[in-house]
């Protein structure tokens, strides 16, 4: 059946329904385009940006290419645009998707508590520099195609090359980080002392912290 619904009509084979062929295929074709309608509107509601950056009659011919492929039409509604940002000719749009993915993930991310500023506003410089830490679940880091142009509604265009998402409880922040926040963020992946991060470069833990990029790994921290 899971063929028949990819393949079409040519997938068919006699004797699969107990309807007559011609009304199988019918019921058939209308299922398809159901399904079709499905993972466009998908697309369309994962990157209204994007659509409003493109047009709608450019929007929708590239989705109509992209939805060809096997990949998006085997995921879920909720994944189908992972990889649209890459099939986008203009760089600058892309980035726009590439960052409008992120929020998406950035929202559906699993709930953790965030170090914030008042979080650790009465530790000591010994108890801050031990503090076990490690990236948010929600953090999203974006490699820019074209920082130059980028631009997001309420924040500040830097010009730098990364972008990072966070959502420290219901709240999703954007910020245009620089190369050290990037590797601040990559060296907090799978856990690490806040010390470490300090080694790295001071004003982006400062960045990581005021973002909410950051969860404790041992708790009151």
């Amino acid at each position: 059946m899971s063929e028949l619904i990819a393949k079409g009509p040519a997938a068919y084979r006699d004797g699969l329904f107990a309807a007559p062929r011609a009304a199988a295929l019918r019921a058939l074709r209308a299922h398809a385009n159901t399904i079709s309608h499905a993972r466009y509107k998908a697309l369309e509601d994962s990157f209204p940006l994007t659509r409003q950056a493109m047009g709608g009659e450019a929007f929708h011919a590239l989705a109509e290419r992209y939805l060809r492929n096997d990949a998006p039409r085997a995921r879920p509604l909720r994944l189908i645009g992972a990889d649209f940002a890459e099939r986008i000719d203009d760089p600058a749009i892309a980035d726009l998707a590439d960052a409008e993915w992120a929020m998406l993930e950035a929202y559906g991310a699993a709930e953790a508590p965030a170090i914030e500023m008042q979080s650790i506003a009465g530790q000591s410089p010994e108890q801050l520099v031990a503090a076990r830490v490690a990236l948010h679940p929600a953090a999203r880091l974006v490699a820019l195609r074209r920082p130059e142009v980028f631009a997001w509604e309420g924040m500040p265009a830097t010009g730098e090359p990364w972008l990072l998402v966070t959502r420290p409880a219901s709240e999703q922040r954007v910020a245009q980080v620089s190369d050290a926040v990037a590797r601040a963020v990559r060296a907090a992946r799978n856990g690490c002392v806040m010390g470490e991060l300090f080694e790295l470069d001071a004003p982006a833990v400062t960045l990581l912290v005021q973002t909410g990029a950051l969860r404790p790994l041992v708790e009151g921290v």
